[in-house]
């Protein structure tokens, strides 16, 4: 009788030491920060189209900064205000992050935005 109580209690105890350890997991994971992955990180910035024989316009644009390229934001961008005709194409295009003395910058298209931009940047 004894060894069973014994073989009984090592049972529960090594259950209980089982659901303690994947508390701690758990509870470890849980305060894990927050990846991209989860919650992509959505920039804002201060867009000015410039399209040929046509007025500026100036907008503010939200992107999501860790995945999209300078390339995909001119698409989302075109998908809004269309800047590609019959004469213009996306190769006229130019994307260029305003600089201090009037010099701008341009952005490569391979380039992503969260690399490149900073929240509230002037871009063109």
């Amino acid at each position: 009788m004894k060894s069973e109580v014994t073989s009984s209690r090592k049972t529960r105890l090594a259950k209980k030491r089982h659901i303690s350890h994947d508390f701690r997991y758990v509870l470890r994971t849980s305060l894990l920060p927050v990846t991209d992955t989860i919650f992509p990180v959505t920039m804002r910035l201060r867009l000015t189209v410039k399209r040929h024989g046509l007025p500026d316009a100036p907008i503010v644009w939200t992107v999501e900064s860790e995945t999209t390229t300078i390339s995909k934001l001119l698409e989302e961008v075109h998908d809004a205000i269309p800047i590609e005709s019959r004469d213009w194409g996306f190769e006229d295009y130019a994307v260029e992050l305003k600089g201090a003395n009037g010099v701008n910058f341009e952005c490569l298209h391979y380039q992503t935005v969260g690399k490149v931009f900073k929240e509230d940047d002037e871009v063109m």
